[in-house]
């Protein structure tokens, strides 16, 4: 594997995780983590329509990006579900210590 196979790979990853950062002085709540990994999944599948309505209309043949973008759709729904499922165990976590 070559090194801009690598740098590319990062590349990707990079435009997948959520961009909410933290400044020194600030916390990030989950509420806003939440809100980005929806705004994510909401981005990423007005592409992939916006991309299957191109091809369907034979408007372009860059079937390649079509692809790409649904994958990086399927990852967005990934994630979500993943930051869902940590909320939850967290919150059961919470319901079951000893009071």
């Amino acid at each position: 594997m070559s090194i801009s196979t690598i740098s590319n790979i990062q590349s990707i990853i990079e435009q997948i995780q959520p961009t909410v950062t933290k400044s020194e002085n600030s916390t990030v709540s989950f509420t806003d983590i939440f809100n980005n990994a929806l705004e994510n999944v909401k981005q990423a599948e007005e592409t992939v329509k916006q991309d299957e309505m191109l091809v369907a209309t034979g408007q372009t043949d860059d079937l390649h990006t079509v692809m790409i973008d649904s994958v990086k759709a399927g990852l967005a729904v990934s994630m979500l579900v993943q930051v869902r499922n940590k909320a939850l165990e967290a919150y059961n976590n919470i319901m079951n210590m000893p009071v």
